[in-house]
C-alpha cells in the first residue's frame, strides 16, 4: 500500500479494492460515513486512471482506489 503523508494526521493512499467491496458501488460502501475516508480517484485493471468519482460505479477486482483521510485509521483498515 503506497501513501503520501500530507501532515501529521492526514495522508493519501493507493489501496487495492478489498474483496468484500468487489461488485458493489461506492454508494453501497458509503466509505466516508463508515470508514471516515474520501475516495478521490481510481485506477482500473486496464490501466485507466480516473479522478472523476462516479458513486454508482461498480468496483472491480484488481482496481486501486486513491483515498484520503486519517493515516492511522486507513492503515488499520487496510493492513
Amino acid at each position: 500500500m503506497d501513501y503520501t503523508r500530507l501532515d501529521q494526521e492526514n495522508a493519501i493512499f493507493e489501496i487495492e479494492v478489498p474483496t468484500s467491496w468487489v461488485g458493489k458501488s461506492l454508494v453501497e460502501i458509503d466509505a466516508r460515513k463508515k470508514y471516515d475516508l474520501n475516495i478521490i480517484g481510481s485506477k482500473h485493471p486496464d490501466g485507466r486512471v480516473s479522478t472523476h468519482v462516479d458513486p454508482e460505479q461498480l468496483l472491480e477486482k484488481g482496481m486501486t482506489l486513491v483515498v484520503s483521510g486519517d493515516a492511522q485509521t486507513i492503515l488499520k483498515l487496510f493492513r
